[in-house]
């Protein structure tokens, strides 16, 4: 069966509005939050029933809550290794 996925207004207005928020915080998190986005969005269709219901019939898929924490985290690591390369 092949299914369609369709954005609401609502919806629509959400990304841009993450967009514009990651964007503020540092120049080009916007961008990645957008392509991240849109890639598991693409994923929907394909599998749509894969991923559990969290309300009524709306469905999540996991691992998309991680990413800035994730993001910040090999940020951090860098920073840090830099910084004990200029101890040394």
């Amino acid at each position: 069966m092949t299914y369609s996925l369709r954005f609401l207004p609502e919806v629509e207005e959400d990304v841009l509005g993450g967009y514009t928020w990651y964007e503020e915080k540092a120049v080009g998190l916007g961008e990645e939050f957008l392509q991240i986005f849109y890639a598991f969005a693409s994923e929907i269709p394909r599998t749509p029933l894969l991923y559990p219901k969290v309300h009524h019939e709306f469905r999540r898929r996991e691992g998309a809550h991680t990413w800035p924490k994730k993001r910040i985290q090999r940020r951090l690591a860098a920073i840090l290794a830099s910084a004990v390369q200029g101890c040394s």
